[in-house]
């Protein structure tokens, strides 16, 4: 049996980046890539929370720079900060980004991959793509990449109007869908489709509310219903959800990292039928409504640890799985998955020196234990109310800042990445600079670019 894992709440001082990594660097001077000289900012961050987002717990972003990393915490208002993290992208001014000289925690158009609508376009599109390809070169190790049937369920826009019409012809009686709108969290706006019928009735609810959510009743504002997973693996009788991370570290050069996160389960039993969310979402802010939430909290959030344990106990002889399934088949699978998702965006993706962006991924598993992909989230909560939170979350990002930082002060000095001393639980997904050929074109672009804001020459 596999041995448990464990992780340091508080990261090891002897192995921050700024104390081993920093001090072996050679001095800034001009940009490797335009010959400008820098403008080296002082070592001043600030965080950013907005209304929507006030239960994130961004103190851990705090603590990590001020407590560990001994910056000065600025006002959000000036302009001469070296790192700033904000809850949503629209708080970033890319035009005043300065590229080398700032580092920002998201991406500019990371919405292709995190909005549920630019999710299912991107890997619509980027399966088309496959598919010309495979027909291009028949031969091509990629036609073994994986298709989206085999890790995402039947979607369809409803705002569009052919997806809308195609959907109710594909609609049959008996079935469960999920309607979720494309731009809100929280379950907020989420139901249970049990008939056409059902699904005119609650959407003309939605309309005539009195206070709906403003995006709620926008035109702009576009809704997907999914094929339900009726089915559900369950744990104690119980439906669950898997969060783990993904962090674009860098997109310039893009270095992906995938970090174990934990498992969530609802507090009620699973009953296809039952009406309530509480026992359909994972998410802790539907499962804070339950009267008994404070008493049970703690039960509702595993360790990957855990749940393997659990996997080996009940389903090997039940369901034919091998041992350690979690470890050997689920998280090669969830990486497989992160992988898949983030080459369909690749090329798309807006590279700037000093952008990263750290998402949660979220994950089911149904009865036959196949894999699936939920939604991807572009500002997955720090919240740290219960045991295994506390100890997945702080340590990930504390990891996370340092991994970030450590890649941005060798770029801009134009030395090698790797090693990437940082790092102490995430596995490396992608790292274009091992690619020397896809990384010697982009940098050759990169170096004939001229919509970059380096500082004074």
């Amino acid at each position: 049996m596999r041995e448990e894992k464990t992780s340091n709440l508080l990261p090891n001082f002897e192995m921050f980046w700024h104390r081993n990594v920093l001090p072996t660097l050679p001095p800034l001077a001009r940009n490797p890539h335009t010959g400008n000289r820098y403008i080296e900012l002082p070592n001043q961050f600030y965080v950013l929370s907005c209304d929507t987002c006030k239960v994130n717990n961004t103190v851990l972003v705090e603590n990590h720079f001020e407590k560990h990393l001994k910056w000065t915490k600025t006002d959000e208002k000036r302009q001469d900060f070296k790192f700033k993290w904000t809850q949503c992208v629209d708080q970033i001014d890319y035009h005043q980004f300065r590229d080398y000289e700032q580092v920002v925690n998201h991406i500019s158009n990371i919405s292709c991959l995190t909005s549920k609508i630019g999710l299912v376009e991107s890997l619509r599109a980027y399966e088309q793509s496959m598919q010309q390809k495979a027909l291009q070169s028949p031969n091509s190790s990629k036609n073994n990449e994986l298709k989206l049937a085999d890790f995402f369920n039947e979607t369809f826009i409803l705002n569009n109007k052919t997806e809308n019409a195609a959907f109710r012809k594909a609609y049959k009686a008996g079935e469960t869908w999920i309607r979720k709108p494309s731009g809100l969290n929280q379950g907020i706006g989420i139901f249970l489709v049990r008939s056409l019928d059902d699904l005119d009735a609650k959407l003309k609810d939605c309309s005539s509310k009195k206070s709906p959510p403003k995006r709620e009743t926008s035109n702009k504002y576009e809704r997907i219903i999914q094929r339900y997973i009726e089915h559900p693996l369950l744990l104690d009788n119980k439906k669950i959800d898997i969060r783990a991370y993904m962090l674009i570290a860098s997109t310039a050069p893009f270095v992906v990292f995938y970090h174990p996160g934990y498992l969530r389960t609802c507090i009620d039993d699973y009953k296809l039928d039952d009406n309530s969310l509480i026992g359909h979402l994972n998410n802790q802010y539907i499962q804070k409504s339950h009267p008994s939430y404070e008493k049970k909290k703690d039960d509702t959030i595993w360790s990957y640890e855990r749940a393997n344990v659990y996997l080996n106990q009940y389903f090997i002889e039940t369901k034919g799985i091998e041992e350690d399934w979690w470890y050997r088949v689920f998280e090669k699978q969830a990486k497989r998955i992160m992988l898949h998702c983030f080459n369909a965006v690749k090329s798309r993706l807006k590279t700037r020196i000093g952008t990263f962006d750290l998402l949660g991924f979220d994950f089911m598993i149904d009865e036959k234990m196949k894999v699936y992909l939920i939604e991807i989230n572009v500002q997955p909560s720090l919240t740290t109310n219960c045991q295994v939170l506390h100890q997945v979350i702080p340590p990930m990002v504390y990891e996370s800042i340092d991994v970030v930082m450590e890649i941005w002060e060798k770029t801009r000095r134009g030395v090698p990445i790797n090693p990437i001393q940082s790092r102490r639980n995430m596995e490396v997904l992608y790292n274009e600079t091992t690619q020397s050929k896809v990384w010697t074109r982009r940098q050759q672009s990169t170096n004939n670019a001229t919509n970059f804001t380096n500082g004074s020459t």
